[in-house]
């Protein structure tokens, strides 16, 4: 009895560890990809970034718009593997 308790127990650890292996790089990279993203929208609002030019809007425009999908992406990408 107490050997079916201790290797139910082993495989429940063994599989915990394989969970946080897994989850603990998403919720490392979130803040970081966050942090990009506000702070260029800090910096867009607040009016220190200049954008010169009309097709530098438009590449601003497409990196923001990346930044913010970055995270789902992220978090896709490191629980099933890369996106095709």
């Amino acid at each position: 009895m107490t050997g079916v308790a201790f290797a139910i127990l082993l495989v429940f650890g063994y599989g915990i560890n394989k969970a946080f292996a897994t989850i603990r790089p998403i919720f490392r990279a979130r803040p970081k990809i966050n942090a990009e993203v506000t702070g260029r929208l800090t910096e867009s609002l607040s009016g220190v970034r200049v954008v010169k030019g009309y097709h530098a809007e438009e590449r601003e425009e497409g990196v923001f718009a990346s930044g913010v999908k970055a995270p789902a992406g992220q978090c896709s990408e490191d629980a099933y593997g890369p996106l095709r």
